[in-house]
Order: structure tokens, then sequence, then C-alpha cells
């Protein structure tokens, strides 16, 4: 028996729907990865463009405050090297870690700047044209203000007033309960999924041979529109945007989206393998159908 127009009507909206909601779970369970992707923090920490972009500023910090308190900036900057960074830029992306999984600000270690400081003191040479007493007065300022800029080249956004917004805003807000609702949504998107596949077969139940192209449909609407996300991602140009506010946040966010975009592109890739695979399947069996028909009635 053949569907009816009503239920096939239903049914096309329905892959139509369906489509739609598997390219969002596609996208939700990209972001719940990356929230979670201890390996992608290990990569933003080690990224040879981001290291790059520390430095560059850091340098130019340091070179500021050479001019400003006297000392020899050449030094100084024996201080500063990759390793530092990495390290520096690890209990960064340890600070985002907690910070995401608990919805208030991380807590920074309380000895985090103590070696630091100490390699400071030993760097720091002032320039003949300091006098002792300057040297004096200065020795106790110019160290924490380079540790500060060290320590704020892996940290390019975060301050004392961000971390009061993030722990105020978490006093008025259930900040972790909506990142805890944020990690739901690819399971609650899943089970979307079920029920409008399960609906879609129940409607073209009298023609059960079609489900698997309505199915499949379903499947490349959904890898087209994750394909459409992923331009959408690389045309909005965030980074081009962060490029000119802030090089090191952009340079710390060209890796995660470098993540989110293969991760888009291998879901999108899957679903579109998939819906095709249903789509042909559907074919051969409309086409072995119309043999046994046309046997049947040569038999006749």
């Amino acid at each position: 028996m053949r569907t009816g127009k009503t239920a096939r009507i239903t049914a096309r909206v329905l892959t139509a729907v369906l489509a739609l909601i598997l390219a969002l779970t596609v996208l939700a369970g990209a972001g719940v990865i990356l929230l979670n992707s201890q390996s992608l923090r290990e990569n933003i920490a080690t990224d040879e463009n981001v290291i790059r972009q520390e430095m560059e500023w850091a340098e130019g910090q340091i070179a500021a405050l050479s001019d400003e308190y006297g000392f020899k900036g050449g030094m100084m900057l024996t201080v500063l090297t990759e390793e530092l960074m990495i390290r520096q830029n690890r209990e960064a992306m340890a600070w985002w870690g907690d910070t995401l999984n608990r919805g208030i600000p991380g807590l920074m270690k309380e000895d985090a700047g103590e070696d630091l400081e100490e390699a400071i003191v030993e760097a720091l040479v002032f320039k003949d044209s300091v006098t002792e007493r300057e040297q004096d007065e200065r020795s106790g300022i110019v160290p924490g203000k380079v540790r500060d800029v060290l320590q704020s080249a892996a940290f390019p956004i975060r301050t004392i007033l961000t971390d009061k917004a993030l722990t105020k805003a978490g006093e008025k807000v259930n900040i972790r309960g909506m990142i805890d609702a944020v990690k739901q949504m690819p399971l609650i998107l899943g089970l979307c999924v079920l029920i409008a596949a399960g609906l879609i077969v129940l409607l073209i139940a009298r023609d059960p041979q079609q489900a698997p192209e309505y199915l499949g449909c379903s499947m490349d609407g959904g890898g087209l529109l994750t394909g459409m996300i992923l331009l959408l991602i690389r045309g909005i140009g965030i980074r081009d945007i962060l490029e000119k506010a802030n090089t090191r946040l952009a340079a710390q966010y060209a890796v995660a989206e470098g993540r989110m975009i293969m991760i888009l592109a291998i879901g999108g890739a899957v679903l579109l393998a998939v819906g095709i695979a249903c789509i042909i399947l559907c074919i051969h069996r409309k086409k072995g159908s119309g043999r046994e028909a046309d046997e049947t009635e040569n038999r006749a």
C-alpha cells in the first residue's frame, strides 16, 4: 500500500527538520569536545605561532619597562624563553579548564610566580645612568612588573576585572548549571534525532522501502548544513577581528578554530556518506521491486 498524501508531506517536513537537528547535533558535539579536550589545551600551549606572538608582545612590554625604569632589556630577555612560555600557557589552559568546569574564575597557584620572580631578580641589571638610590627603589618594583608581563602574555584576556565580573555573574546566574546544560545538548539533540527518525518511519510504514530515502535525504541535508556552518565560521572572520584587538588571543583562537573546523568537516562528511549510501540502497531496492513486478507480470 502507498503512503497517504498527508503522511508523505508530513514526512518530508520532518525530513527537513531532522536535517537541521543533525547539523546542530554535530555542532553541539564539536563544542562539547572542545570544552573537554585536554589535547586541545596542550596544542594551544605548545603551538609555535601562539608562543611567537606571546614572546613578541612580551619583548615589546619589557622594552617599554626598560626605558621607564632604566634596566638592561637585553639581560632581562634571557628569562623569556619558549620553555617559560609553554609553562605559562599550560597554567593558562588549566585556568580556562577550571573556569569552564566550575563556572567561576579558576584559582592560580599561590607559588606560580615565585620561581619566575627569582629568575627575574637574577637577570635584573640596571644601566650605568641609574643611581644607586634609584636602583634600590626600583629593585622592589621591576621584578613584579616584569613578572606580570610574562604571566599576562599567556593570559590575553584575564585581568582582575574579568575575575571579578565572572564572580559577580556567578552570584546572580547559575553559570555552572548553564555550562552543564550546554554539555548535555548533544545527548538532547541525539534523542530528538531518534524521535524525528522514528516518526518518519511510522508515517511511511505503508511503504517501508522509502525509509532509507527519507532518512538519507535528512543525513545529506544535515551534512550540507554542517558544511554551511563551517563556511560561516570561516566567513565571519572572528580570527581577523581578534587579530586587530589582541594578536595573542587571536593565535590561541586560531588553534581552537582549526580543531572545530576539523570536527565539523568529519561530522559533515560522515553524514553525507551515510546519506548517499541510504539513497543508493533505496534505489537498488526500487529496481529490485520493479524487476520482481515485471517477472510476475510476464509469468501471468
